[in-house]
């Protein structure tokens, strides 16, 4: 396939996630604040880096992308005004809260039922739960998505 995909991830397993989706797409790119130990590798395969671009490049980037994936941040409701699909990556945030896009075209995952769920998780680093409304999405189910949407 020759769609562009655009990611802004970070405590979902990047690595595992860029080169699934990269056996199925021809370009994808990734934004990222930090860097990415296997971003050398990652480059090499043919994955795009964007490190802390500004919005105007943000924009830029996104406005010829065939889907984004990510977090609930402005990036993704930057994606959805331009009309880009959107798959998000709910942690703590309650996505009936912050998502009120059309599920079809803006699909999001969402591990409702865990114990430390209330209206909002305040920390900042989870000690107790080891970050699990984010590990337990697999990739699998967000490359499967992923594929769904770029080819209906």
């Amino acid at each position: 396939m020759d769609e562009r995909i655009l990611f802004r991830i970070s405590q979902f397993r990047k690595a595992q996630l860029l080169l699934s989706m990269k056996s199925s797409f021809n370009f994808i790119s990734c934004l990222l604040h930090q860097d990415l130990p296997e971003q050398n590798l990652l480059e090499s395969l043919g994955i795009h880096f964007l490190m802390d671009g500004t919005l105007r490049e943000v924009m830029g980037l996104l406005s010829q992308s065939q889907l984004y994936i990510g977090h609930d941040t402005g990036t993704k409701h930057i994606a959805a005004a331009l009309n880009v699909p959107t798959i998000t990556l709910f942690g703590p945030e309650n996505p009936l809260e912050w998502h009120p896009y059309d599920q079809k075209r803006h699909p999001f995952f969402f591990q409702s039922e865990l114990k430390c769920r209330g209206s909002w998780c305040p920390l900042k680093i989870c000690t107790e739960h080891h970050h699990q409304c984010m590990s337990l999405i697999s990739v699998e189910s967000v490359s499967n998505k992923a594929k769904e949407l770029l080819t209906s």
